[in-house]
């Protein structure tokens, strides 16, 4: 078991491109796979494990037997761009984003690789030099501690490379990340491999300095990678508002058209027919179709009348209970958006629901004390995963997923309300609470 570790440790210290392979699947879990992608990649290793081989091997050879000079630590060099360009090119090939993404990825791999060996090679020749299992037991331990901290990161800040588009960040993370490995390599060759120096401060201290260089540069671009992340989502969430002021609009405009047309129908047809049962009935045609809305509040009115419809096609039966009087504090786009997303949210589950007497929405909007008060209720089937005290998006979409309620939280904090939302006994709440 030692010796296999011992072993492994070996291989991936001569062919580190796989770990910066492994670093970079782990940071684009979340982007969209080239086809064949499982082939791309296993096809990309084995090319680049025998590109390294065939170019390293006579070089290897015919350094062996000279001392540490020029000519080694050139190739030592060479070999480690070598290797990034690889795993660059694996990554480019797998995964369907620019060049520059795959660069950016693999800059800040190879800098989680480089900091992580150096950290191994540090605490091996200062406090244990001459023990090549504990060497190998620490070097995969860092890995998978490291690997699992990237993989939390990702999760966390739901990380999308693609984002990624500072090109001048790029480059000079590159050019220092460039610095420490030939620093790297000078005084591995001629500091840590001395046995003359092993175990002295002076090999923990320049360790430490490659540490640092690497670490500056994980740190940078993980905070770039974090707040592009954070400007897309701003991004979305605002174009998501643009999408709601044109549709408010566009609802308003319909639901007046439609309220128009029925009036005129109904008068028409009270005076073209004299025959009152033929009247009754086809007033009660009608007033089947009448699904609009009268609450006293315009902006109310229009997005209730037009999810009534949608309810109507989609077999949903949507009951409300509206005070007009409530949510006049926010402009009539911002009550569009708060509960037209309310009800998208609840009409979308539901349209995945079988049985249709469970299609119901319950909606009330009241005023409680000095608070407006909106509570939407719906049938739920299964347990919710949740993200920031909001339930994660079951739509194929991933693009898009959540921000509609995201969208509500936000235009609520603008105007000091709050949303809250729970589940119990296979029903799902949406509360909003807002001041007068």
């Amino acid at each position: 078991m030692e010796k296999a570790l011992v072993m492994m440790e070996f291989f991936l210290n001569k062919e580190f491109f796989l770990l910066i392979v492994l670093s970079g699947i782990i940071f684009s879990a979340r982007e969209e796979k080239r086809e064949k992608f499982f082939l791309r990649l296993m096809v990309g290793i084995v090319l680049g494990l025998i590109f390294d081989k065939v170019i390293g091997l006579p070089v290897e050879k015919t350094l062996e037997f000279e001392s540490v000079g020029v000519a080694i630590i050139s190739f030592e060099i060479l070999r480690a761009f070598f290797q990034f360009f690889i795993s660059a090119v694996i990554l480019y090939c797998s995964y369907q984003y620019k060049i520059t993404n795959a660069l950016y990825i693999a800059v800040l791999g190879y800098a989680i690789e480089h900091m992580t060996v150096l950290l191994s090679h540090g605490l091996r020749y200062y406090f244990w030099s001459d023990c090549d299992w504990i060497e190998a037991y620490v070097y995969l331990g860092l890995f998978v501690v490291m690997y699992f901290a990237e993989f939390l990161f990702v999760k966390k800040y739901e990380i999308n490379a693609s984002n990624m588009d500072n090109q001048s960040l790029i480059a000079q993370s590159a050019i220092f990340l460039s610095g420490a490995i030939i620093l790297s390599v000078f005084s591995y060759y001629y500091v840590v491999k001395r046995a003359d120096l092993k175990g002295t401060p002076i090999v923990f201290i320049v360790t430490s300095f490659g540490i640092l260089i690497c670490g500056n540069v994980v740190i940078g671009l993980l905070d770039v990678l974090k707040i592009s992340s954070v400007k897309q989502e701003l991004i979305r969430t605002r174009q998501l508002w643009q999408e709601d002021v044109k549709q408010y609009k566009l609802s308003r405009e319909t639901t007046e058209t439609l309220n128009m047309r029925y009036h005129d129908l109904k008068s028409r047809m009270e005076i073209l027919l004299e025959d009152p049962t033929a009247v009754d009935e086809i007033r009660k045609t009608i007033d089947e179709y009448d699904r609009s809305v009268r609450t006293g509040n315009e902006a109310m009115d229009v997005v209730l009348t037009e999810k009534m419809l949608l309810c109507q096609r989609s077999s949903i039966n949507l009951t409300v209970m509206a005070d007009g009087d409530c949510l006049r504090q926010m402009s009539p786009v911002e009550t569009y958006t708060v509960l037209g997303n309310l009800l998208d949210n609840a009409m979308e589950y539901l349209e995945q629901i079988n049985d249709k007497e469970k299609r119901v929405i319950l909606l009330s909007v009241k005023q409680e004390g000095d608070m407006d008060v909106v509570i939407i209720e719906n049938y739920l089937k299964d347990k919710l995963k949740w993200k920031e005290q909001l339930p994660v998006s079951t739509k194929t979409d991933k693009n898009f997923h959540g921000y509609g309620l995201k969208s509500v939280r936000h235009t609520l904090n603008k105007n000091g309300g709050y949303l809250r939302v729970s589940t119990e006994h296979q029903l799902f709440r949406a509360t909003v609470v807002l001041p007068r």
